[in-house]
């Protein structure tokens, strides 16, 4: 695609966070489960991405839940490019990269809204976002009447 992609940021929203833990030692191994989905509101250009995480101790009750949504706006013009009989198609390299945005700023938000409880410290592991997106996603545009 020869085409740029033009988008810009315009939310970023911790829209669930919970600790579940009174006590957590840092080095109990943890294990996290990772959950992501994509939306897009043709009506004003805006691509969602949800980045969603649980994190669980060794016997698996769940010390920590977060979920991040950003809205990227793309440029209209943008949106023609990936428009295609009648469906904007976002290809797997746009999708993780706005995927690993979102990733990235439920990290610093985690970082935020723990330093006051025992996960104080905690690292969130690295998230290979690709690894959630295998292939394109198109989104069936409306037809304005």
């Amino acid at each position: 695609m020869a085409d740029q992609i033009y988008y810009r940021i315009i939310k970023a929203e911790l829209t669930q966070f919970a600790t579940l833990t009174d006590s957590f030692d840092s080095k109990t191994n943890t294990v996290q489960s990772n959950e992501m989905s994509m939306t897009f509101d043709p009506s004003c250009s805006v691509l969602g991405c949800t980045f969603s995480i649980i994190l669980r101790d060794v016997n698996n009750d769940p010390l920590m839940k977060a979920s991040m949504f950003c809205g990227f706006e793309i440029k209209k013009e943008s949106v023609e490019v990936l428009t295609h009989e009648g469906q904007v198609t976002f290809p797997v390299n746009i999708l993780t990269h706005l995927a690993s945005l979102t990733y990235s700023s439920l990290r610093g938000a985690v970082s935020v809204k723990v330093e006051d409880t025992p996960l104080r410290g905690f690292v969130l592991p690295f998230c290979n976002v690709s690894e959630h997106i295998k292939s394109a996603v198109s989104f069936k545009l409306e037809d304005n009447v």
